[in-house]
């Protein structure tokens, strides 16, 4: 019954990492820039009162041009500073000054069962409620509903989106929407599944990689459960996985934890966090055309047969022992000293797949 917001991310900044800040009232851990060492902005997050957002940029929403930069990212790390519940965000947006520099749809969940898209622009926005649709769920890519219609982007992926949560129906997961949105190659226009194709006609196993949900772009995929009214909003868990979604699996990190986050995950000492470096190395193997379009062609015969699997297997694992703590931190209340176990076991066992993921990438 708890809310999940789901981010996958597309950018040509392609190393992040997950790192706790302060913020005015609040403090948070979020997905971050690994090269944004102001840390002016963020790109999805969940605070210590329980509140997460995370955000599509929306092509379609803002009818008037202004002469200004935008600041998707900027108000996303505000609002994660401030915002302890849905209703408090949508005072913040709509007493921001215009230009507001958004032009996004921001996903936001809450502890006191909460849950809704805004989509908005530089002078105006909407309030979608998750418990208005019929389905329990929203989606969106980089257009707004409420936009201007057949502008904007990613309505092939929308389809695929649309395909796979009306298969599924209901009982979603963390773990479910990782190791299926975020990882299918469902195409939502020619309504094809790479899952189906055979060794055989896959040949040299190259296809052209558009408009699946994870792209040559992608460069994390992010869960966040939140908690039930009543629970302690401290158990809010981020499910995060950094790099290349097909490339990397999630690794829990609890916001009560703070500056407790497992080593793999975080910004490295003059260096970058060994899950994101690890997945781009394996994302190097399957996209190994460097020159041309060469990054429109993707070997998906070697990512489903010798990547893909380690992956799962790897996130199964995650799943089963950060479930143990969830589970343990739902009875006997937050427990840092749980955590910190976690943290530890996780590392070593991010470093097994490392060295066994590493006899790829040094081929």
């Amino acid at each position: 019954g708890r809310p999940m917001l789901w981010k996958h991310r597309d950018t040509d900044e392609y190393y992040n990492h997950i790192g706790h800040l302060k913020g005015e009232k609040y403090a948070f851990t979020a997905l971050l820039n690994s090269k944004d060492v102001v840390y002016e902005d963020v790109w999805a997050g969940m605070n210590e009162a329980g509140f997460a957002i995370a955000n599509n940029v929306s092509y379609n929403i803002n009818t008037t041009k202004y002469d200004r930069p935008s600041r998707n990212g900027v108000v996303m790390m505000q609002a994660l500073g401030v915002c302890a519940t849905v209703d408090e965000f949508e005072k913040f947006i709509a007493e921001m000054p215009v230009p507001k520099g958004a032009s996004a749809n921001f996903a936001v969940i809450d502890a006191q069962g909460g849950a809704a898209y805004f989509e908005v622009g530089d002078d105006r926005y909407f309030r979608f409620d998750v418990k208005d649709s019929p389905n329990g769920y929203l989606y969106r890519t980089n257009f707004s509903v409420a936009g201007i219609e057949d502008k904007g982007a990613g309505y092939i992926r929308y389809e695929a989106a649309k395909k796979l949560f009306e298969g599924k129906k209901r009982n979603f997961t963390p773990g479910w929407i990782l190791d299926n949105p975020a990882r299918s190659f469902y195409h939502g226009l020619m309504k094809t599944d790479l899952k189906d194709v055979s060794d055989k006609k896959l040949g040299e196993g190259y296809v052209i990689s558009q408009d699946y949900i994870p792209r040559y772009t992608t460069v994390s995929s992010i869960v966040i459960e939140g908690v039930n009214p009543g629970e302690d909003p401290r158990n809010t868990v981020m499910w995060s996985a950094i790099g290349y979604a097909p490339c990397s699996y999630a690794i829990p990190v609890w916001v009560g934890a703070g500056d407790e986050i497992p080593a793999c995950l975080a910004l490295k000492e003059g260096g970058l966090a060994p899950a994101n470096e690890l997945a781009m190395d394996l994302k190097a193997v399957v996209f190994p055309v460097k020159r041309g379009n060469g990054n429109k062609y993707l070997d998906y015969l070697t990512l489903r047969k010798k990547i893909l699997p380690y992956v799962t297997k790897a996130e199964d694992k995650e799943l089963a022992e950060g479930g143990k703590v969830n589970k343990h931190l739902a009875k006997k209340g937050f427990d840092l000293e749980v955590i910190k176990e976690f943290n530890k076991n996780a590392d070593k066992r991010f470093e097994n797949f490392h060295n066994i993921m590493k006899q790829i990438t040094d081929k």
